[in-house]
């Protein structure tokens, strides 16, 4: 028979010492049977259904090693099933194949306390997320940016992933067997996760900038210009996150979204309340996202339905802060997130960057996004000599802990400030388009020095997609060059680039993520072009280069078939 149930699979794969698992590729959907030791029915479905269709076709086979504890380790263990099923499925609406990953995804929820488990409790541990697993060879097309902007194609080579979520090694499959042996892992207990070739395995894609609270209302309000965006649709939507029922609701739906198009990490804002902030929180860890969470200050220049006092809103960013420090997931990270200068007055602005300095975490803002913004500050502070010598006399511009979204009208004074203090700045070209901020000057930066990612700015901006932040990066810089033939557009290799290790650099943790350079994280998306309803034509004449190339312009999240945070694929937990 079939694996419908997840304890089946789990019977299946605790059963004996090997036990194989076996996608078969048809014209009408993928199945997962158990080959060697399963039951007679599952040896008959085997052979009926590959001799039934000449094209079907073996596209895996994974060896389980030895048996696991279950009772320790079930979290891990479903999520390997998935995994299992998931990464190879070419036809991801298989009726079969969407019951087999709801129940092992439901057997996995049951046996964690589920996505919406006890307020606190934020997801797996620390303890948790390096539990037992299997180490993997992942085999095939491997895409990766080793610094900003290169962007590097590497055909038939190998990843090396370790249990607990760490990149061991990376190399050319010639190279294969002297990388296992330098490795701390004997050869028989790798897992091979052979790529077909339409697919490829690259960096997790990172946004920068994100209002999670402005997700419900993405697609509309592209009428008016910032400030006026910001009083007709923005603080009426974000006052109704002080019900927390609405904001888990709201941002389960949101962080869910931002996943499935790939994104392994983002940098949001929540809204101006503490609980619903929490909500957020605990719809990242449900998800397993890498996160940074931001409750938004703002104690002036707001509708009285919507604002704080300046010592509630720093009293309950500090509790905030500890709160979210006190959960010990290494995935998620409080950030310091003043909404921007006209709404924090200079005492707020203070407290914050003494908080940001005190806890050594990050800090988020907006700088520099329309003219009237700018011309604002200058009305409100006329004894500092920027915008951005605003922050900086606050202590916002924490050395290589802030990321500045938008920064589109910078003076060279502004920009060399930014480089000393190591900002990271978010270019969101999407709704520097939507709201009629500007168009940023993206090469001008990168060639000053500036750390540079990209950012949906969602709902500012229309998509929750860093693949379409990329592709509106590329076509504001062609924009840039139309005005001045000096400015080089950006390339979509430099796109991409920014679009994982650029956003990396600009959130301080290039360290830990960002490329596949051994020893970091592997937060990893496995894209395909040839997935059921991609949106990517491919022909013979096309190079490899010219698919990725598609990918790029072309892509969405019909190509991702896997989403690893820290060696954990998430996509099938956020796809239901």
């Amino acid at each position: 028979m079939m694996l419908h149930s997840g304890s089946s699979v789990l019977a299946m794969l605790t059963h004996s010492a090997t036990r194989r698992v076996v996608l078969l590729r048809s014209a009408d959907r993928g199945h997962v049977v158990p080959e060697g030791g399963a039951s007679a029915r599952a040896r008959q479905l085997f052979s009926t259904r590959r001799g039934s269709n000449p094209s079907s076709k073996i596209i895996m086979i994974a060896i389980w090693p030895t048996p696991v504890p279950v009772w320790e380790h079930i979290h891990r263990i479903t999520a390997e099933i998935v995994h299992l099923v998931h990464i190879y499925a070419l036809n991801q609406h298989s009726a079969h194949y969407q019951q087999l990953r709801k129940s092992a995804i439901a057997m996995s929820g049951s046996a964690t306390g589920g996505a919406d488990g006890a307020r606190g409790s934020a997801g797996p541990t620390a303890a948790a997320l390096k539990s037992s697993s299997v180490p993997r060879l992942f085999c095939g097309t491997v895409v990766h940016s080793p610094t900003v902007p290169l962007l590097e194609i590497l055909p038939d080579h190998r990843i090396g992933v370790l249990a607990d979520g760490t990149i061991a090694f990376v190399g050319p499959a010639s190279e294969e067997a002297e990388l296992i042996a330098q490795s701390s892992v004997p050869e028989k207990e790798w897992i091979r996760v052979e790529l077909t070739a339409t697919q490829w395995v690259m960096p997790g894609l990172i946004d920068s900038h994100v209002h999670a609270s402005q997700y419900l209302y993405t697609g509309t309000g592209y009428d008016v210009e910032l400030l006026d965006w910001l009083k007709k649709y923005t603080f009426p939507t974000e006052a109704k996150y002080s019900d927390r029922a609405f904001a888990a609701a709201a941002y389960a739906k949101a962080v869910r979204r931002h996943l499935m198009n790939g994104t392994t990490t983002a940098c949001y804002f929540a809204t101006i309340h503490r609980e619903g902030t929490m909500a957020l929180v605990d719809a990242v860890a449900a998800c397993g996202q890498r996160a940074f969470v931001g409750k938004v200050c703002m104690d002036r220049n707001a509708p009285d339905f919507y604002i704080e006092t300046t010592k509630d809103s720093i009293d309950d960013t500090t509790a905030f802060v500890d709160e979210v420090l006190a959960l010990r997931n290494p995935l998620i990270q409080p950030v310091i997130t003043p909404r921007f200068v006209p709404t924090c007055s200079l005492e707020l602005m203070k407290g914050l960057g003494s908080l940001a300095q005190d806890r050594s975490v990050l800090v988020q803002s907006h700088l520099s996004e329309s003219k009237g913004e700018i011309e604002w500050v200058k009305d409100l502070h006329p004894d500092h000599s920027s915008y951005t010598d605003v922050y900086d006399d606050c202590g916002l511009l924490n050395q290589n802990k802030t990321v500045m979204a938008h920064c589109i009208h910078l003076s060279d004074e502004e920009i060399a400030t930014l480089k000393a203090r190591g900002t990271g700045v978010a270019h969101c070209a999407s709704s520097n388009f939507c709201l009629m901020s500007g168009v940023m000057p993206v090469r001008k930066l990168l060639t000053s020095g500036v750390k540079v990612g990209l950012g949906t700015d969602v709902a500012g901006g229309y998509s929750s997609s860093i693949l379409d932040a990329a592709r509106q990066a590329i076509t504001a810089s062609k924009i840039r060059t139309i005005a001045n033939k000096a400015e080089a557009p950006l390339s979509w290799k430099e796109a991409l680039s920014l679009a994982t290790l650029g956003g990396a650099q600009a959130l301080g943790i290039d360290g830990e993520i960002g490329n596949f350079l051994p020893g970091k994280a592997f937060d990893a998306v496995i894209a395909d072009t040839a997935t059921t309803s991609s949106p990517i034509d491919t022909q013979e004449a096309d190079s490899l280069e010219d698919t990725i190339s598609k990918f790029v312009f072309l892509g969405d999240d019909r190509n991702f078939v896997a989403v690893y945070v820290n060696g954990i694929d998430r996509l099938p937990t956020c796809s239901l």
